[in-house]
């Protein structure tokens, strides 16, 4: 079994650490690998600020670590999350386009920002802040000029996703032509992301190779639930599905069980 999680945004305090800390310390025997897509944390300002605020998810994560693989992908908001806090809690740093190969086929995984094409502003933003030299630069800059540097991107973001919402926004979700070219480049069966908190399972036909595949977008977490995706064990090892929508499960965890 593998399981697939992405936009959880814990901060050190509140409800949403303590659910995911839930979640992981309950996750079933049978999960062999366990993927985070992105966003783990609400932000994140470099492992030298942020590290010491999470002691409890290291820990948790390293006795994860013993009996499945842990790997995490870069979001957003945590996109300056370094290898010690990788290493210290065993998890292993995939690039921001990773193929899963399987026997049905190939499965892309990505945190989701990277297809929003249509976002222009947000994509020369992103070009900027994962360049080296501006990320090498930033964290030269003392600690509380690295929080105003911080607050200052959070702020204008909001503001530029809040104009874009009500316009609505095919200009935050994922471009058809961006999924269009990856297939193109990867040919996969299954694409996961997440980022655009807009959880669905679609099956598509590509307009450039006439090849079908299966999208899956993950959801964010609440203070209630969370949307996860499960491959179960029958379809990791199945080489030919009947249907791949149908052998997948995109479900909500409740936190709050009546």
């Amino acid at each position: 079994m593998h399981i697939f999680i992405s936009d959880i945004h814990i901060s050190p305090t509140g409800a949403l650490y303590q659910n995911l800390l839930n979640f992981l310390e309950n996750l079933p025997q049978q999960c062999s690998r366990l993927y985070i897509l992105g966003d783990l944390f609400a932000s994140w300002l470099g492992d030298d600020i942020e590290q010491s605020k999470y002691p409890k998810l290291c820990t948790t994560l390293q006795k994860l670590s013993a009996r499945m693989d842990i790997f995490f992908q870069h979001g957003n908001r945590d996109f300056l999350v370094g290898h010690q806090f990788l290493k210290s809690c065993k998890m292993q740093l995939l690039p921001q386009i990773h193929v899963i190969q399987y026997p049905f086929g190939k499965c892309l995984v990505s945190h989701g920002d990277l297809l929003c094409t249509n976002d222009k502003t947000y994509q020369r933003l992103r070009k900027i802040l994962r360049n080296t030299l501006v990320q090498k630069i930033y964290f030269y800059l003392p600690k509380w000029f690295r929080h105003k540097i911080a607050n200052l991107i959070k702020n204008t973001s909001k503001r530029h996703n809040l104009s874009k919402v009500k316009k609505y926004s095919k200009i935050l979700d994922a471009s058809s032509s961006a999924i269009e070219q990856l297939q193109a480049q990867y040919n996969f069966k299954l694409l996961i992301h997440g980022h655009t908190h807009l959880p669905s399972a679609l099956n598509l036909i590509s307009s450039k190779t006439h090849e079908s595949f299966t999208k899956i977008v993950l959801g964010d977490w609440h203070h209630t639930f969370a949307n996860i995706l499960i491959l179960p064990q029958e379809m990791i090892q199945n080489p030919a599905l009947d249907s791949l929508q149908q052998s997948i499960n995109l479900t909500n965890v409740d936190f709050n069980p009546s």
